[in-house]
């Protein structure tokens, strides 16, 4: 990529690197290198991203309709509501037409079931239920508990940090008050 773009190298001092050249770049890139097939880019948690990010999503929701490739960008919708300072770009984001929104919702404790039945069928009915109760219906977190279930031992317990991320997002704050509260 530093042969096509020169300048997407670090900046020199007093320089800074054209976004615009660079985005174009590494999309030119990607369609380079999948030749003549259709390419797959999965950027997840796009709630967590820098603004360097969020500005090449934006570029490239523009311009990928153009090239044999398929940007997926990930985030989770109760992170990012209506008074988030990423909302306005994502509210403009959706109404690219390149763009296609599709929401996923956890899973009920019947696929939760089915899942971890799938990936861990030795699991006795108490550990399923355990591990339903703490996954809150994500997939990779019911995953990675069923990995830790089939381990020798007992299911750890689940840090508090995690219990307060998946179940209520809005007490993160809360949470850390009282801990910095116990630590002074």
């Amino acid at each position: 990529m530093r042969r096509r773009c020169p300048s997407s190298g670090e900046a020199k001092e007093g320089r800074s690197i054209d976004r615009q050249v660079l985005f174009e770049t590494l999309l030119d890139t990607v369609a380079d290198a999948a030749e003549d097939r259709a390419a797959l880019w999965i950027l997840e948690d796009i709630q967590w991203a820098e603004d360097a990010t969020w500005e090449f999503v934006k570029y490239a929701a523009r311009r990928v309709s153009d090239l044999s490739l398929m940007l997926v960008a990930t985030y989770r919708d109760e992170e990012i509501r209506a008074g988030h300072p990423r909302w306005p770009d994502l509210v403009r984001l959706k109404k690219e037409s390149s763009v296609s929104a599709l929401t996923l919702k956890r899973l009920d404790e019947n696929d939760a079931k089915r899942l971890l039945v799938s990936i861990a069928p030795e699991l006795d009915d108490q550990i399923v239920t355990q591990i339903i109760e703490r996954g809150a219906g994500t997939p990779l977190l019911l995953e990675e508990l069923a990995s830790l279930a089939i381990s020798p031992g007992e299911l750890p317990p689940v840090p508090a940090i995690m219990q307060v991320t998946v179940r209520e997002p809005a007490q993160i704050a809360a949470w850390v008050a009282e801990r910095r509260h116990t630590i002074s």
